[in-house]
């Protein structure tokens, strides 16, 4: 030892010039930035601010259980709506709620623990959250969609979100439920259209240029 003190170089430390390490690095990324495919009209725009709809309107009550309409978010192409499921008692278990929104395949027996949603709109158009045939993801689809925008919650209360497309024509739009766990037969509940269509005209979108 010379006396002066010791330098600890520790592990996986560069103790070189500063630059000297990245600039001597390689880029192998694209040289272009590639241009992100268009997103599909029938989608939710990204770039739009929705008009809010502050509905508070129960669909269904029993003894065990309701359900609320609980806001419309309206765009100028579509709208979402969400939905809020309240138990009376807790399903500690979670058992419920896994299976409240389940994904079943086409020919796939449906859990009766499943929510059965739909909407219909005033020129017939009808919809439902039950599996159905796919169409590509680019092509515009026939007749209106309902896509599930996830949700969250506990073992006593659940939120829901949909995206609906395309906008509704004027005249009733009905929402349709059906519970077979908790022996809620098919249940409808209607609003007017127009105040989907009245919201969307007041969506603000962000950059209309583009």
């Amino acid at each position: 030892m010379d006396g002066r003190n010791p330098v600890a170089v520790l592990p996986g430390v560069w103790d070189g010039p500063a630059m000297a390490f990245f600039s001597s690095i390689a880029f192998h990324g694209d040289s272009e930035p590639q241009p992100e495919p268009a997103r599909p009209a029938w989608m939710k725009p990204e770039d739009v601010l929705p008009s809010l709809v502050p509905v508070e309107q129960v669909l269904v009550r029993t003894e065990a259980v309701a359900i609320a309409l609980s806001g419309l978010w309206c765009y100028p192409s579509g709208f979402a709506f969400g939905l809020q499921i309240v138990l009376r008692e807790p399903d500690r278990r979670g058992r419920l709620m896994s299976n409240l929104h389940h994904m079943a395949e086409p020919g796939e027996p449906i859990p009766p623990e499943m929510l059965r949603l739909g909407l219909q709109f005033a020129d017939g158009g009808k919809v439902t959250n039950l599996p159905g045939r796919a169409h590509p993801w680019h092509a515009e689809p026939v007749g209106p969609i309902m896509l599930a925008e996830g949700g969250g919650g506990g073992n006593r209360g659940y939120s829901l979100q949909h995206w609906v497309w395309p906008l509704p024509p004027p005249g009733p739009l009905t929402f349709v439920c059906e519970w077979p766990h908790f022996q809620i037969g098919q249940t409808e509940t209607s609003i007017d259209a127009e105040v989907v269509i009245d919201a969307a005209a007041r969506a603000v979108v962000l950059w209309p240029d583009r």
